[in-house]
């Protein structure tokens, strides 16, 4: 792959990035952010701070919950659905299905990741996509030959993949066939943070994707006139034209 656009970026975070400077973030040039919600059925600690501050920086937002294969797919869906339902959504909620083997659990594999899916559509009519690696999904998805309807049915959720590597080598597992975000670097610098993504398309159609408008600056100030006792404020302005009865004029 070689056309994959770079020119929109939507950073991640979770507590491992501390208390994040969002209109830094912003300044920096993120059209939008996504945050992780918490693992298993613990939300993140920096979950309800980000969640009010990213939206006050202009940051429309999206959160994912990593995938913990030692609880119940269904009641990390239902602690995931609970502790992001009366916060601002912007993006998709991500299921983030990466966790390593080592960690065992009786909930592990491609048909725990359907359950939590399943469970999380009862529960949101939030958009809902997948996190996941190229590697990873091709050793923990279903068989394309022998559970084929099975692999088929994950193509309804985008994509949002981690590919280290130049955009050259990128593959797309089945059964997608292009991603909404690909994760580019897990080692970037604030105020961006460690993990950073591309969209799939320019700002014009980030914001008509997600049904987001650019959050005006506000680069003027209030001005206050008081004319034979009322007042009359004019906002978020540079300059104000008052006519005076004699017929001058003066710029404030």
């Amino acid at each position: 792959m070689n056309n994959f656009p770079t020119s929109v970026i939507v950073p991640d975070f979770s507590v491992y990035d501390d208390a994040v400077d969002f209109v830094a973030v912003k300044k920096a040039g993120a059209a939008g952010v996504i945050i992780r919600a918490g693992q298993g059925i613990v939300p993140d600690a920096q979950l309800v701070r980000s969640s009010v501050e990213a939206p006050k920086a202009g940051l429309p937002i999206g959160y994912y919950w990593f995938l913990d294969p030692r609880v119940d797919p269904k009641r990390q869906a239902e602690a995931f659905a609970a502790s992001v339902k009366d916060m601002q959504t912007d993006l998709p909620l991500f299921a983030d299905y990466e966790a390593p083997d080592s960690w065992g659990g009786a909930f592990a594999g491609w048909k725990n990741l359907y359950n939590f899916l399943e469970r999380l559509k009862q529960l949101t009519t939030h958009e809902i996509g997948i996190y996941t690696g190229y590697y990873y999904w091709q050793e923990h998805s279903p068989n394309p030959i022998f559970q084929s309807a099975s692999l088929k049915y994950f193509a309804q959720y985008p994509l949002w993949m981690a590919w280290y590597a130049p955009q050259s080598l990128i593959k797309i597992p089945a059964p997608w066939t292009e991603m909404m975000f690909w994760q580019f670097t897990e080692g970037g610098q604030k105020p961006l943070g460690l993990d950073q993504n591309y969209f799939n398309g320019n700002l014009a159609d980030f914001y008509s994707r997600f049904k987001v408008a650019p959050a005006a600056p506000a680069t003027g100030r209030n001005i206050t006139i008081t004319e034979n006792g009322a007042n009359t404020v004019y906002q978020n302005v540079t300059t104000v034209d008052l006519k005076f009865a004699d017929g001058t004029q003066k710029e404030v």
